[in-house]
């Protein structure tokens, strides 16, 4: 039996005392090799007790890799006379990047991602900029899964990397990155007293990045900085967030590279932003807690305060992010009853319309602009359709499909996506999404598949088709999401009414969708899966202390297990002010009392507990590993049962390491419930989409 060594540590606030014993684990400087230890000796008993799942693993990885029929079409970024695509080349593991001009011209290696891996078991490009004159590339290389990306330059006709940010730790963590002519870049890095990235520097092409100049620096320690160019390329925007809600606006006009960035959206608390530059223009979306507003502001003139331009219809709202310009139109997300769509409006003819799509529900983003002929590009799916890339005309209108994904033996009318409501504990009818193959009898034996997030007004897990979707549906499963509050499935409100003081709405709302979907014979707590990610990893686990016998097994992807002991001491933890916000201040009494009522780690007590599988990453840089590592060593001490607890730490970042983690999950969910995995794909009518 696995048992972690017990240092008692005693935190006392408002009157209350806290004892961890478990807290020496995040102590990495004084107690490194035995921590590793401790993990080492964790991932030996999770390999070997799943080694019997390992053939499983293999083909379900088989499967994921071929399943899905992406085509052969190149998916083209034209920028003025090139064509720039990335394509992976037989033998090698990451993608190459290639320009040509014209689809007719000579193919030209612009990046090899290979040669930039270095041998690493994990390379990721998080940002690739084209110079103006397309002489050189800039990009950001994260080769460890910490999300610290390092900035490199190449010259693109020699493949020669500049040695101009070899010496300087400036480079080595960068958030984002634009050209602002030829020969210059402005990028931002990170601020090393308050772990952000809120430093932007200019630098200028065969000098050393150790002579950059600080030319804007963030004075609110809780914001980041993100840099943006402007569809219509006449500047660079720097927009101040916190929790994915921009703050602040700065921009850049590109007509002087060496100017300064003007404050175009000062800070204020109680607002948020979204903006799109058409020429002279700034469109401005404008958020407060009680509505939503478009308004329009004329660049040049410092006077101008901005004019309303469209105000949503009641209980529309607009999602954080959404809006772009083109020369003649403006393009944004509108949600309504849990729906996005895309509202088109015409500038000089102020009129508008919306794009219509097939189904009644999806998941559709925008993708980008093309500014000068007025195209947009936006990714369509559903849990019945795969992920589809199609341009759309916004003068005619019309449609063109440039990417679609193929599934093999798939037929969607084989399937069914449905809506049901849970009230909740207040009365509040709580969607929940599903996704089931047509001939199930809803008779309380079908295994579910249950996912829910319910954080920072997020609309994850999206209605969108996945690989992993469609293999657990044609076991049998059902695959529900529970839309919680503290997400943000119906806009606002339904974030504000599931975080801080309401937070505990998240937990209950989740309980009380298990409950609906046992009620209505879509399952039995004996074959009901939970799983959640980060935020939503820590609403599982907080789920699985309140009613543990609802589920046969809990899965915690990167949880934040430890939400008031992380917050109450965060000197270790890389912390961000942003969960104060969300969850609370437990230096705050009543904030405190709040968080107690449902911080996972805080509320483990002894009793029986479902099966628990918990992955994790040792570089992770947004919930380090040792948060659901301490998790897992207090539930040992204190689970009554003999039901599993496992917890897998690889060496990734939050964002994981591809399948490899999902497949080790299904294979031991298969094993579980006794249901038997073949690597012959369900025959339904053929490949379509």
């Amino acid at each position: 039996m696995l048992k972690a060594k017990k240092i008692e540590t005693k935190t006392e606030i408002h009157d209350d005392i806290l004892i961890d014993n478990y807290r020496w684990m995040e102590d990495l400087e004084n107690n490194k090799s035995e921590i590793m230890e401790y993990v080492k000796a964790e991932n030996d008993f999770t390999n070997e007790s799943l080694k019997h799942t390992e053939e499983v693993q293999k083909k379900l990885l088989k499967e994921f890799s071929s399943r899905v029929i992406t085509g052969e079409q190149i998916l083209y970024n034209e920028i003025d006379e090139y064509l720039y695509y990335h394509r992976k080349v037989e033998g090698e593991k990451l993608k190459n990047y290639y320009r040509k001009k014209g689809e007719n011209g000579l193919e030209e290696l612009v990046l090899d991602l290979n040669k930039v891996d270095g041998g690493n078991n994990y390379c990721s490009i998080h940002d690739l900029e084209i110079s103006p004159d397309h002489k050189f590339i800039a990009y950001a290389i994260d080769k460890d899964g910490s999300e610290m990306c390092e900035l490199f330059i190449q010259e693109v006709s020699s493949g020669k990397v500049l040695d101009d940010t070899k010496s300087d730790s400036k480079t080595k963590a960068i958030l984002s990155l634009q050209w602002v002519s030829d020969n210059i870049i402005i990028y931002s890095s990170l601020n090393s007293e308050t772990d952000l990235f809120q430093l932007n520097y200019r630098h200028e092409l065969f000098t050393s990045s150790e002579d950059d100049i600080l030319i804007f620096e963030e004075e609110n320690k809780s914001l980041e900085s993100f840099l943006i160019k402007s569809a219509c390329k006449n500047y660079i925007t720097n927009e101040a967030y916190i929790n994915e809600q921009t703050k602040a606006i700065q921009y850049l006009d590109l007509k002087n590279p060496y100017g300064d960035f003007v404050t175009l959206i000062p800070y204020n608390e109680d607002l948020d932003y979204s903006i799109a530059l058409s020429n002279d223009f700034a469109f401005i979306v404008k958020f407060d807690k009680n509505s939503t507003d478009i308004l329009i502001k004329r660049l040049s003139d410092i006077s101008d305060e901005g004019k309303m331009f469209y105000t949503p219809e009641r209980g529309c709202s607009i999602p954080f992010g959404s809006i772009k310009a083109t020369k003649d139109f403006i393009v944004f997300l509108e949600r309504e009853n849990g729906q996005n769509r895309i509202k088109v409006i015409n500038i000089n003819k102020n009129s508008s319309y919306y794009l219509e799509f097939p189904e009644e529900a999806y998941s559709v983003m925008i993708n980008k602009v093309d500014f000068k002929n007025n195209i947009l590009q936006i990714n369509y799916s559903s849990f019945k359709t795969p992920w589809t890339l199609v341009d759309i005309d916004l003068e005619s209108k019309e449609k063109t499909i440039i990417r679609e994904n193929k599934i093999k033996n798939y037929n969607p009318d084989d399937f069914v996506s449905e809506r049901t409501y849970a009230k909740a504990e207040d009365g509040t009818l709580i969607p929940i999404n599903l996704f089931y193959k047509k001939d199930i009898v809803m008779n309380g034996n079908n295994p579910l598949y249950l996912e829910s997030y319910g954080n920072y007004g997020s609309t994850f897990p999206e209605t969108e088709f996945s690989t992993s979707k469609l293999i657990l549906a044609e076991k049998g499963f059902i695959y529900a999401v529970a839309h919680v509050r503290g997400g943000g499935f119906y806009g606002r409100k339904w974030h504000e009414d599931g975080k801080l003081l309401k937070k505990i709405n998240s937990f209950t709302d989740l309980i009380s969708c298990t409950e609906h979907l046992v009620e209505k014979k879509y399952t039995s707590s004996k074959k009901l899966v939970l799983k959640g990610e980060s935020c939503g990893g820590t609403l599982v686990l907080g789920v699985a202390n309140m009613r543990p016998e609802l589920f046969k097994i809990v899965i915690a992807g990167v949880p934040v297990a430890d939400v008031l002991g992380q917050m109450l001491d965060h000197s270790k933890w890389t912390f961000k002010e942003s969960h104060f916000t969300e969850w609370g201040n437990p230096s705050i009494k009543e904030e405190y009392n709040s968080m107690k009522t449902w911080c996972p780690y805080t509320n483990i007590i002894s009793q029986n507990y479902p099966n628990l599988f918990i992955f994790a990453g040792i570089n992770d840089t947004r919930v380090n590993f040792w948060i659901p590592l301490r998790y897992v060593a207090k539930l040992r001490e204190f689970n009554k049962g003999n039901n599993d607890l496992f917890i897998n730490l690889e060496e990734v970042g939050h964002l994981g390491s591809g399948y490899d983690n999902l497949v080790v999950e299904l294979a031991y969910i298969f094993d579980k419930l006794g249901i038997e995995y073949s690597d012959e794909f369900s025959n339904n009518g053929g490949i379509n989409v």
